[in-house]
């Protein structure tokens, strides 16, 4: 992992039920928790972890279109068009740390 990149996972004993990844201190590149673990805080709280090592104001993330509500309810907003690299369709979005409307977001989102 690249200096400036922070990977965290929840595990429950020896199983993954969730991981994400901060580059650069400002992009999430990979954010994903088990489908039977969904809906139970964990990616709230990978998020808000994660969110702790940003060295930028504002947070980008390349949503899958799927991934989009979820995002939504964490707070991030759209930044663009839909957009297609390497045959990947995603939506871009971005998450501004300093906004107390998404901060109150993330910490009512489950």
């Amino acid at each position: 992992m690249n200096e400036g990149n922070v990977m965290l996972v929840a595990e429950s004993g020896e199983e993954i039920e969730g991981i994400i990844e901060l580059k650069d201190g400002r992009h999430i590149a990979m954010f994903f928790v088990k489908p039977e673990k969904q809906m139970q805080g964990i990616g709230k709280q990978l998020l808000s972890s994660v969110l702790t090592y940003a060295r930028f104001d504002t947070v980008t993330v390349k949503a899958s279109l799927s991934s989009v509500p979820a995002y939504v309810k964490y707070g991030f907003e759209m930044a663009g068009d839909i957009a297609e690299s390497s045959g990947l369709v995603y939506q871009p979005m971005e998450f501004e740390l300093n906004k107390p409307v998404q901060l109150t977001a993330l910490a009512a989102a489950d």
